[in-house]
């Protein structure tokens, strides 16, 4: 009852204050023609939680931060409904195989958008329907009549709808903080709020908008509603929706050892996509809870002393560092394999060894051309399953002081929970997405693998092809991917994409075990050798 009163109090200030507040439900509305708006979806765990609105056959759109705190695994997307009570014939349900964010900040509200793979594909017909997109960058001028729509509540007293709810309401520019969409109903006190986030804006039949907040309570009738603007991600959506098809400038081939991809010198395949990401993101009193960007840091650590980890590796493309990675002897680097799917055609790999600064002249450093990419045969982008990578170079390395080779576990078994190792990097260091210049280092306990399976942490998700690493408020991420996890020495494991918000405490470091994969380091070192 305590924790209750305390959180009535907490909201009720925030409406006083005009604070922005996540969520979304149409107040002062009306119920729709059934079926009349047939891209809207409904998210569902248990009940429906929020809206979406489907732009693919196989992917929904939503607001970043309707996936606070929930396992996407056991959400169900739920296309053709109107009354979500009931179990209507039109209604196709689906679930989630993988989410793709874009950087949410909690904090500013700013990129709240995230697109959700399907695990199956959706039978698109007069009740579920493709939304039309805006161009990129295409804007909507003050004063433009558009649709808001959902299952959130009525008012803020009364429960959610059954049926489909509308609302006419006007795209404002006054008190609309930049990066954002904002409407409002003139003259009177209607609008969204709590329950429908991530529901579609709708501007003369485009989607222009997804419902991510409102300021001052819902339907203040002075603070206007808050919408993500999808014409500011249509390149990012389309990089996911219609990937790439392998360009010729790779060329993809076997060599002698059975099941080895080789990915030749010249381009790129498909689209980085993020998997299973977790968002948290609850904001009371303009203070967001603690939420890392997935993929992204060395968190909570500190700057490296200069090259006393001279087998670290900067993967670069086109000068940019993408990924880290160590060196395995003179030829070889290790690094992940889902490192490589996001470079565009044309772009040059390369990679920097004997670097502190990334930036600054260091006579240690040299930067090497890449001859060959060997990604695990069995990496796919829809898994964090096999996510290792070999990296031949186009000339030996030429070792000394800063720049040696790392020894690696080949011997079978687990590292010991509570074992403390170490993982270094140039990712990003801030939630605000700033990149260091100077290598990174934290040191991490190992967590237990039963431990980790818990359905309170990774739920079963990590095989023993797997290390898990503890993540409260210290963690690694994009960046840092294809870094080694060093314990006494040695490597253990290379950091991967992860399924999970990082530095979150409930979702562990995930690393690829490199001893599971010695057979392969092997027949690719001897057949390319």
């Amino acid at each position: 009852m305590a924790s209750l009163l305390h959180g009535t109090l907490l909201l009720l200030l925030v409406f006083i204050h005009g604070s922005p507040v996540l969520g979304s439900e149409i107040v002062g509305g009306r119920t729709a023609v059934p079926h009349s708006r047939p891209y809207i979806a409904s998210l569902q765990q248990r009940s429906h939680f929020c809206g979406g609105t489907l732009i693919h056959p196989r992917f929904v759109m939503t607001a970043a931060h309707c996936l606070s705190d929930k396992n996407p695994g056991s959400i169900q997307v739920v296309l053709g409904a109107h009354n979500i009570r009931s179990l209507e014939p039109t209604q196709q349900r689906l679930r989630v195989q993988r989410v793709f964010e874009n950087g949410f900040n909690p904090q500013t509200l700013q990129n709240d958008i995230v697109i959700l793979q399907l695990e199956g594909t959706a039978n698109i017909n007069t009740n579920v329907q493709v939304a039309q997109l805006p161009q990129q960058g295409q804007r909507v001028r003050g004063g433009t009549q558009c649709l808001a729509m959902g299952w959130g509540q009525l008012s803020n007293n009364r429960g959610p709808p059954a049926q489909l709810q509308e609302l006419n309401v006007t795209v404002v520019t006054s008190l609309c903080p930049s990066g954002n969409l904002c409407t409002l109903v003139p003259r009177r006190r209607a609008g969204i709020c709590f329950g429908d986030s991530g529901g579609p804006l709708v501007c003369n039949g485009v989607v222009h908008g997804i419902d991510s907040y409102v300021r001052g309570g819902c339907a203040s009738g002075f603070f206007p509603d808050g919408f993500a603007p999808v014409s500011q991600f249509i390149q990012w959506i389309n990089s996911i929706i219609r990937p790439r098809k392998h360009s010729a400038h790779w060329s993809l081939r076997r060599i002698a050892t059975p099941r080895e991809n080789l990915l030749e010198l010249g381009g790129k395949r498909g689209t980085m996509m993020i998997t299973w990401t977790r968002l948290a993101a609850l904001l009371l009193l303009g203070v967001a809870a603690c939420a890392a960007r997935p993929r992204g840091r060395i968190l909570g650590g500190m700057e490296a002393a200069p090259h006393l980890r001279p087998y670290m590796a900067s993967i670069q493309i086109d000068g940019k560092h993408l990924c880290g990675g160590f060196l395995l002897n003179e030829w070889w680097v290790l690094s992940a394999a889902h490192c490589v799917e996001d470079i565009s055609p044309g772009s040059t790999v390369r990679v920097l060894l004997g670097a502190h600064s990334l930036s600054q002249p260091e006579s240690s450093k040299h930067l090497y051309e890449v001859q060959s990419l060997f990604p695990h045969p069995d990496s796919h982008p829809d898994t964090i399953h096999h996510d290792i990578l070999l990296i031949k170079l186009s000339e030996k390395a030429t070792l000394g002081p800063a720049v040696q080779p790392l020894p690696y576990q080949r011997e079978a078994g687990d590292v010991a929970g509570g074992t403390f190792c170490s993982v270094a990097g140039w990712g990003i260091t801030t939630h605000s997405g700033r990149k260091p210049d100077r290598l990174q280092q934290v040191d991490l306990p190992i967590m237990d693998r039963a431990v980790c399976n818990q359905r309170i942490y990774h739920d079963n998700l990590i095989t023993d092809k797997m290390i898990c690493a503890e993540s409260r408020k210290k963690d690694a991420c994009r960046g840092d991917s294809g870094g080694p996890l060093v314990c006494n020495g040695v490597a253990q494991g290379i950091v991967t994409s992860g399924t999970r918000v990082c530095g979150n405490w409930k979702k562990p470091g995930i690393y690829t075990k490199i001893s599971s994969y010695t057979d392969w380091i092997d027949s690719v070192l001897a057949s390319a050798s």
